[in-house]
């Protein structure tokens, strides 16, 4: 699932617990020059459309 939450009114609600492995986790700005597995890059730009968001 995705979904938009521009002024973190849903987000804020829920509690997120991250485990020892997500020590490096961070959100992290979409760019276009952001190096991503071709898969994975593809996934975002399917979503910015669905969104019409720019990419």
């Amino acid at each position: 699932y995705n979904f938009h939450d521009e002024d973190n009114e849903n987000l804020a609600l829920i509690n997120v617990q991250a485990g020892d492995d997500a020590t490096h986790a961070f959100w992290h700005d979409l760019d276009p020059e952001l190096p991503l597995f071709a898969s994975h890059a593809d996934f975002l730009r399917r979503v910015a459309y669905l969104h019409k968001a720019h990419w």
